[in-house]
């Protein structure tokens, strides 16, 4: 069992959902909570380790801002989806808390993740280009020093961001899902991650709730002064902590959102043009994970609608 903490030490985490992101961290995220031995933050993404403004504040601030209650917990985490590529996130990670660590990372189809992506960024209103203008742009844009939700494309070739994590920390200290399994077998998957993260398997949980409902904004001006670099939000960092612009801007979202009077549908064309993309990526994860990934090689014969993890 990872060792409980005496209830007056500081509680640091001792694992990471590190992603990837439109991979159902959410969904993750909340079967965790619902574990009695397990601690996982409040605010699901902190964003501490890979955020240049709030990383130096350090790491005290941090777990005061999410580790609050969390001593006495056998596992402690939080879910920061972004972290996974970043080699910055993981250099912070080690240094700050040591090898000793425990990571789970889900991964999905990468052409259902960049279509959920791209949707995603259309319902916050940061993005106004069509998904296949936005894939032309792609590397136009990271190039230009664009913000990274517009890397549809890059977030979605997994074997090379999980290289970067083996690099620095044992492979046993990784749990890999797959988002089909957690959403054809939550109760199965669920009992992994707990097994893996040394709490009872047995626990019974409520059946997951569906979360991260896609829509777009009822005001598309007050969704991209919330997202938008230098917007409205950006004028307030000197003036309201990190944390607090993070849970105004979650629940001004929500409320901004309407959903989609017909759900977009990805146009099939474009879905095989990325599929071929992703091809060498993905045999190169078969090769990581020794596993068998024909399923996102293969089309399917259908369009692939949008997805709300």
């Amino acid at each position: 069992m990872l060792k409980r903490s005496p209830s007056f030490s500081i509680a640091r985490p001792n694992f990471f959902v590190l992603g990837a992101a439109k991979c159902g961290t959410t969904t993750l995220h909340g079967l965790l909570s619902a574990h009695p031995h397990i601690f996982m933050t409040k605010e699901k993404e902190p964003k501490f380790f890979d955020n240049d403004s709030y990383y130096p504040r350090g790491l005290d601030r941090y777990l005061r801002d999410h580790f609050r209650g969390a001593a006495g917990f056998d596992a402690r985490g939080e879910s920061t989806p972004t972290y996974l590529r970043l080699a910055k996130a993981r250099d912070r990670i080690r240094r700050d808390l040591g090898k000793d660590l425990r990571f789970v990372v889900i991964l999905r189809d990468p052409v259902k993740r960049a279509w959920s992506h791209y949707l995603h960024a259309v319902c916050l209103g940061v993005e106004t280009e069509s998904f296949e203008r936005a894939l032309e742009l792609e590397s136009t844009r990271l190039s230009a020093g664009r913000p990274s939700w517009t890397a549809y494309f890059r977030d979605g070739l997994y074997a090379h961001q999980l290289r970067v994590w083996f690099e620095a920390f044992p492979r046993e200290r990784f749990l890999v899902l797959l988002t089909e399994d957690l959403a054809e077998r939550p109760s199965a998957v669920a009992r992994q991650a707990f097994e893996f993260l040394d709490v009872d398997p047995d626990v019974e949980l409520p059946p997951p709730t569906p979360t991260n409902v896609r829509g777009i904004p009822r005001h598309p001006r007050l969704a991209a002064a919330l997202n938008r670099p230098g917007a409205m939000m950006g004028t307030l960092k000197h003036l309201v902590p990190y944390s607090t612009r993070q849970r105004v801007r979650y629940v001004l979202n929500r409320w901004n959102r309407r959903p989609f009077e017909k759900a977009p549908v990805l146009d099939p064309v474009i879905a095989y043009a990325l599929r071929q993309r992703y091809r060498d990526d993905i045999f190169a994860l078969e090769q990581i994970l020794d596993c068998d990934l024909t399923m996102w090689r293969s089309d399917g014969g259908s369009p692939v609608a949008g997805c709300i993890n």
